[in-house]
């Protein structure tokens, strides 16, 4: 293990605990859902499907979690590869139990969970992020996840999380101006 921090480390430790965040959503989101301590009623859930998890483990999955409790879409679309996609499944439907799970198009749904997505669900999903909705990546790994996430950030609104070892949470608010924060969750 380097002794040396990581470039970022102290903004990412001040925007974790709200410091130096001056927008009142981002505040919140940062605190109530990406930086929640306290328990979840769904987190024997997570713990259950920590394992069969590869991308963050319980952690990655106690924020799905928390994101479908935050954002309580109408229509959920899950673009991850065929063996973790039940696991995101399974706690949204315990979550948002009258949400729709991949709705005609990507662009329906309200909350988006993508990782190794294809171009065209990538192309989708923003068409879905213009239209306000939040996309969660548990991690980078194509080349379409890492174009989808320059074009979120190109976008005039929305807030964009980033931890600083491979997961981002957009959310797609038109109310607020594009804004991007370092946070350790």
């Amino acid at each position: 293990m380097s002794s040396v921090p990581q470039p970022g480390w102290w903004r990412r430790l001040r925007h974790s605990r709200g410091f130096g965040v001056h927008s009142p959503s981002a505040y919140r989101f940062i605190r109530e859902v990406l930086c929640e301590r306290l328990p979840y009623y769904g987190y024997e859930l997570t713990r259950r499907l920590g394992d069969e998890w590869p991308m963050g483990g319980e952690k990655s999955l106690r924020l799905w979690l928390r994101l479908c409790a935050r954002c309580s879409p109408a229509a959920i679309a899950v673009c991850v590869p065929a063996s973790p996609r039940d696991c995101l499944q399974s706690i949204a439907s315990a979550t948002c139990p009258n949400a729709s799970f991949w709705p005609r198009t990507v662009a329906d749904a309200g909350l988006i969970a993508m990782c190794n997505g294809e171009p065209h669900e990538a192309r989708e999903a923003l068409k879905a992020a213009r239209k306000g909705a939040t996309i969660y990546f548990p991690a980078f790994v194509s080349d379409s996840d890492k174009w989808l996430l320059r074009q979120l950030k190109a976008l005039p609104y929305g807030h964009t999380f980033a931890n600083g070892a491979g997961a981002v949470v957009f959310v797609g608010l038109h109310t607020v101006p594009s804004e991007h924060f370092d946070v350790r969750f």
